[in-house]
């Protein structure tokens, strides 16, 4: 096999580890909003939704990672640079802007929080 194939493998290991720890950050992210906004109808869904994501990105860890290296190194002697690139941008992109918008809307309630919480205490002492 050339050395194409062999980065090929690892390559679709580390985007099938990458994607999974992304959706699973993500998911940990929205239980944490959850946490701070409080957890109601739209923020349930939200965090079941990317649950599954976050499933569906282990399934197919487990079918990459505890298949025979020889049976995953014959899928991949068909890659081309964009099949990889394509398999990058959706397995990764995809939990990747779901983890950014949890991660940036967590940072963002967390502030509104603080700021209201030191509102009220400034209201608390004029009173």
């Amino acid at each position: 096999m050339d050395s194409w194939v062999t980065v090929g493998v690892f390559g679709l290991y580390a985007i099938v580890i990458l994607s999974f720890a992304l959706s699973l950050l993500a998911v940990i992210f929205a239980y944490r909003l959850s946490r701070i906004t409080g957890l109601f109808s739209a923020w349930a869904l939200l965090i079941g939704g990317l649950a599954l994501t976050a499933f569906e990105d282990f399934a197919y860890f487990g079918s990459v990672i505890f298949v025979s290296y020889s049976q995953v190194e014959k899928n991949v002697e068909g890659f081309t640079f964009g099949t990889v690139l394509i398999a990058l941008i959706v397995l990764v992109g995809i939990p990747g802007l779901f983890f950014s918008a949890m991660y940036k809307l967590n940072g963002l309630f967390k502030a509104m929080n603080k700021n209201s919480l030191s509102e009220k205490k400034t209201i608390l002492q004029i009173h």
